[in-house]
């Protein structure tokens, strides 16, 4: 979407005293990337903040990354489960935190239920589509969303009557967000992880998952977030949220038919559901 300088200047506003992205959690996707970093330094630098250690130790038991032993230490979850798969619990546990202190926490609750479902069904049909770097599309997946946090912290109120009327009209939340604000989550999404100096692999799912007309022929990671998030509407579905189908032509740009979306969603459900509440409120 072509923006005016007008809406450029109204989430520029809006975003402006947005909270940085948490110390720890850019300091973990720096290092990450640096063939140099050791398990001992990663853990080193989790370390710093005993909030988000004991975090990643608590989500590093839960059923979805527990191999097989109990996880008693930072360098032991390092270790077994890998750079990318930290960083990702990481990421998951500060950007929850900074968007959970809200007087809307119900809203932003349901919202993040929703981006991390959509992570973990991201995250999985990477997986299935033996897609390297899985990690990335769980990142992909949980910030693609990010817009609609920072409407509710910001707008609280105005966003609880967005959600009414796309609930109550049956249009899509986006449409109900240009109605009121004159520009949607996908475009202040993508400018807060610019803020935040993310890499541009997240702008893209973020600011294209509701419209993916003009994307490059060999991408791959919006369409990918475009049908974990229809999935994960499915899946986990609110009464102020709608159900719809992956587009045809993303569907068709990961070689998927109906009846495999119907099948992904079948066999994920109750690893989805089982694992949610955990990840979101641990």
């Amino acid at each position: 979407m072509t923006e005016s300088s007008e809406v450029v200047q109204k989430i520029a506003e809006m975003t402006e005293n947005l909270e940085p992205m948490p110390p720890i959690a850019a300091k973990v996707m720096e290092i990450v990337g640096d063939p140099d970093t050791s398990c001992e330094m990663l853990a080193a630098v989790i370390a710093r903040d005993p909030v988000i250690a004991s975090k990643v130790l608590s989500l590093s038991n839960t059923p979805y990354y527990r191999r097989v032993e109990s996880i008693t230490s930072l360098n032991m979850a390092v270790m077994i489960l890998g750079f990318g798969t930290i960083q990702s619990l990481v990421l998951t546990i500060s950007v929850g935190i900074l968007f959970g202190r809200s007087r809307r926490a119900e809203i932003i609750s349901r919202i993040w239920e929703h981006s991390v479902a959509t992570a973990l069904i991201s995250e999985i049909l990477g997986k299935r589509l033996s897609l390297p770097n899985q990690e990335r599309y769980y990142i992909a997946g949980l910030l693609h969303d990010v817009g609609k946090l920072v409407f509710c912290k910001s707008f609280p109120d105005r966003y609880r009557e967005v959600l009414r009327k796309s609930h109550q009209e049956g249009i899509a939340g986006f449409e109900a967000e240009r109605g009121e604000f004159g520009f949607d989550h996908t475009q202040v999404g993508k400018a807060v992880l610019e803020k935040w100096y993310l890499p541009e692999d997240y702008h893209g799912p973020a600011a294209n998952h509701h419209d993916l007309a003009n994307l490059e022929a060999t991408e791959i990671i919006s369409p990918l977030v475009h049908v974990a998030d229809c999935i994960a509407h499915d899946i986990v579905g609110h009464d102020d949220e709608t159900t719809r189908s992956p587009d045809p032509a993303a569907r068709q740009r990961l070689g998927l038919e109906e009846v495999d979306i119907t099948d992904i969603t079948a066999e994920n459900r109750e690893v989805v559901l089982g694992n949610l509440h955990l990840m979101v409120c641990s």
